[in-house]
């Protein structure tokens, strides 16, 4: 069975008219697509950098890393809610929820301190999860199960690509400043950018595919 499921996948991602060139060239998808990313590169600098924002933010080293030994665990509950609001609602409401989540814990890790900045950094726990698991169900719902293979198989390494840029960000931050904190602050604007801008991705209507060429 699982075979024969791999092997519909292989075929479904062969008969699509989706390639690099039709997603690069489709505004819709560029949109999803980076906004992911961008909300990926907030999460990935928060979460590898984690211990030593909030001990930054005031703190103990005991009580960072407990948050960051949590963070697993929220992340689980995190991926797990987002699933369910996704089958109760849409998975546009379910991104901008996951989201607006995302900025309020980049906001506290901004301007909270103490408990405040380890719960802004709880809240990147919880988006961990989320963002793989709702980026391909709004593509299925955007373009249909049928050309989600030939569009993810795209999608996934861009936003993975993208993500790595969260560490750079605190790396030259710490370079130039001495702190994470100027790092926090761009990748705090870049997810807000990203819930802006996917709150005008079109919401659930349908991305046509593009037209097969002969």
């Amino acid at each position: 069975e699982e075979r024969a499921l791999m092997e519909a996948s292989a075929a479904n991602a062969t008969v699509s008219p989706w390639n690099l060139k039709s997603i690069l060239t489709c505004g819709p998808l560029v949109l999803i697509i980076l906004c992911a990313g961008l909300v990926t590169i907030g999460n990935l600098g928060a979460q590898t950098n984690g211990a030593g924002i909030m001990t930054e933010r005031g703190l103990s080293s005991a009580m960072a890393l407990t948050l960051v030994g949590a963070g697993g665990l929220v992340g689980f509950v995190g991926s797990n809610l987002s699933g369910i609001v996704d089958q109760k609602t849409n998975s546009y409401v379910a991104t901008i929820g996951l989201y607006v989540v995302a900025v309020v814990g980049y906001l506290l890790l901004w301007f909270g301190t103490g408990m405040a900045a380890g719960i802004g950094f709880l809240c990147q726990g919880a988006v961990v999860g989320s963002v793989s698991n709702l980026l391909p169900s709004h593509i299925v719902t955007r373009c249909g199960p049928e050309h989600f293979d030939a569009i993810y198989r795209y999608a996934s390494p861009i936003t993975r690509l993208m993500a790595s840029f969260g560490t750079l960000f605190m790396s030259f931050s710490l370079r130039a400043t001495g702190l994470y904190h100027g790092g926090v602050i761009a990748e705090a604007l870049l997810t807000i950018a990203a819930l802006v801008l996917f709150i005008f991705s079109g919401k659930c209507k349908p991305i046509p595919a593009p037209s097969r060429q002969k």
